[in-house]
């Protein structure tokens, strides 16, 4: 072979070698340069999911909080009904309507301011009156408990 054709193939093969080299090179950073940005997004989620955990831990918290508070004033109405049920029951109060009472005239006999009574709701009137109350005041507090549950979670107001 001419020493023109081998110093043409060297330079070949050592154009070769060099591009092989930068190629393994090449792919060699590729690899460790995308292993460092997966390892990046990898600490970012679990950044973001501990950001999560805690938002979601002190949301349940927040709504603890809401809801022992409205459990309390439930209960406490609660009690307020049922003393007041007993006091209407054991006569200690009296119930009173603001009202009219009827028209006496329409009797035979001769009638007076005192024949009117004090107009009043009779026994089974009270306890329908008692527990419509009790209704009210337990769905009050049910919408009361559902309107800042709406304005804390889906608002994000406090």
């Amino acid at each position: 072979m001419s020493p023109a054709a081998i110093r043409g193939i060297a330079v070949l093969l050592a154009a070769s070698l060099i591009l092989g080299l930068g190629f393994a090179a090449g792919y060699r950073w590729l690899a460790l340069d995308f292993a460092k940005y997966r390892e990046a997004q990898a600490e970012a989620l679990v950044r973001v999911q501990e950001e999560a955990r805690q938002a979601e831990k002190k949301l349940r918290d927040e709504m603890a909080q809401v809801d022992q508070r409205n459990t309390q004033e439930l209960a406490d109405a609660h009690a307020e009904n049922d003393a007041l049920r007993s006091d209407l029951s054991s006569a200690r109060r009296r119930l009173r309507v603001a009202a009219r009472c009827p028209d006496n005239a329409t009797d035979a006999g001769a009638g007076g301011v005192g024949d009117a009574g004090t107009p009043e709701f009779a026994e089974s009137a009270r306890q329908d009156y008692m527990d419509f109350r009790a209704a009210y005041l337990r769905q009050r507090q049910q919408l009361i408990y559902l309107q800042e549950f709406i304005r804390q979670n889906l608002w994000g107001q406090q």
